[in-house]
C-alpha cells in the first residue's frame, strides 16, 4: 500500500495536503470516538514523511466516500479491462499509464476542459515530494542458521557462507527482500508469499563448495539452481574426460563478471569445439569482451594436424666436451 501510495505522489509530481482513507488495518490500529484513530507506527511514520494530514471516513459510512467507489468502477471498465497482458509489472504498469494519461484528454461531459488540463491547474498547489523517497518496507532483525539461511515469514533466504551465524538485518519490499550486514546490502530475493519455502542463490555457496566439491550433487541451493541445460551437458562432458567439479565450479564463478546469457554461449561454444575445460570457456568470455586474447579456441582435430620441429638434440653433446652453446 505504501508503495503504491508512493508511486502515484512521484507520478502527480506532488503531495497533497490531506489524504482521506477507509480504516483498513495498514493504517489503523484502533478506532476511537469520532474521527480519532490510533494509527499503525509504520502508517505515520509514511504520512509524517510525506506531511499529508489523515482524514479517516466513519465506519460503515459509504455515502461518504461514493466518489471513489465510482471511480474505483471507471478504472476497472476503462482502465483495466479488458484484459491487459505484459511480461513483467514494469510494463505492465506502464501500460495502465498510458490508459489513464488517455482518459485524462478525454473532455467529460458538461465541462469546457480536459481532465489532465484541470489537473495542470490544480497541480501547483501540491507541496514538492520530499528530497528523499520513504523507504516502504518492512524491517525485522533476524540471526542467519549455521546453513547460511535467515527466515522471514516462514520462508528461508539464502546469504553468502561466510555470513552464516550472524545478526543481519532484513527489509522486505513487496516485491523483494533485501538482506543486509550493517549498511551493506549482502544479498537479495525475490519475495515468496508462500509458507515454508526454502529460496536459495547458488552463488552464496560456491565457497564452500569448491573446499568440497564432491558434495556438488547433493546440495540443495545446486540441485534447485534453474541452470540451462547446457551446463549440465558440460559438466557431463567433464566427467567423461576425468575432470573435476572444482573446475565445473570456477565455470560457475565466472557468473560474478559475466550474465548467464554470456556463459551460456560460451559453454555452447566450447562444446562445439570440444574444448571441455575452464580455462577455454573464460577465454572465449574474454575475448568476446576484449579483455584478454582473441585468439580462437583450438579443437583437438587441429591440434593433432599441429607439427613442430624438433631441435637437433646432438648440440647437447657438446656440454660433455666443455663446448658452448650459442
Amino acid at each position: 500500500m505504501f508503495d503504491g501510495i508512493r508511486r502515484a505522489l512521484e507520478l502527480l509530481g506532488g503531495v497533497p495536503r490531506r489524504m482521506t482513507s477507509d480504516n483498513l488495518k495498514q493504517a489503523v490500529k484502533r478506532i476511537l470516538e469520532g474521527r480519532n484513530r490510533e494509527e499503525q507506527d509504520a502508517f505515520l511514520s509514511f504520512r509524517t514523511h510525506y506531511l499529508i494530514d489523515s482524514n479517516f471516513c466513519n465506519p460503515a459510512s459509504g455515502h461518504e466516500k461514493g466518489s471513489v467507489e465510482n471511480l474505483v468502477g471507471l478504472a476497472q471498465r476503462y482502465i483495466v479491462g479488458p484484459r491487459r497482458e505484459a511480461k513483467t509489472w514494469e510494463g505492465l504498469n506502464a501500460i495502465l499509464w498510458q490508459r489513464c494519461l488517455e482518459y485524462a484528454r478525454r473532455i467529460p461531459q458538461g465541462s469546457t476542459q480536459s481532465i489532465l488540463k484541470r489537473w495542470e491547474q490544480e497541480q501547483k498547489f501540491l507541496r514538492p515530494l520530499p528530497a528523499r523517497p520513504f523507504d516502504c518496507c518492512k524491517v525485522a532483525l533476524v540471526t542467519s542458521s549455521k546453513t547460511a539461511c535467515v527466515t522471514f515469514e516462514t520462508c528461508r533466504y539464502s546469504v553468502p557462507v561466510r555470513y552464516a551465524n550472524q545478526s543481519l538485518q532484513v527489509r522486505a519490499y513487496w516485491d523483494r527482500i533485501d538482506i543486509y550486514a550493517g549498511q551493506e546490502k549482502i544479498a537479495t530475493h525475490p519475495r515468496c508469499y508462500e509458507r515454508n519455502r526454502e529460496i536459495f542463490d547458488l552463488d552464496h555457496y560456491l565457497e564452500l563448495l569448491q573446499e568440497k566439491p564432491r558434495a556438488l550433487d547433493q546440495a540443495k541451493p545446486f540441485r534447485t539452481a534453474q541452470l540451462p541445460a547446457v551446463y549440465h551437458r558440460f559438466r557431463a562432458e567433464m566427467q567423461v574426460r576425468h575432470r573435476h567439479d572444482r573446475e565445473f565450479i570456477q565455470i560457475l564463478m565466472l557468473h560474478r563478471s559475466y550474465p548467464v546469457s554470456q556463459v551460456t554461449a560460451a559453454l555452447e561454444h566450447a562444446l562445439a569445439q570440444h574444448t571441455i575445460c575452464y580455462a577455454a570457456v573464460r577465454q572465449w568470455l574474454e575475448a568476446q569482451a576484449g579483455t584478454g586474447s582473441p585468439t580462437p579456441l583450438t579443437g583437438p582435430g587441429e591440434l593433432a594436424n599441429i607439427r613442430v620441429q624438433q631441435p637437433p638434440l646432438s648440440v647437447y653433446n657438446r656440454l660433455l666436451k666443455g663446448g658452448v652453446l650459442h
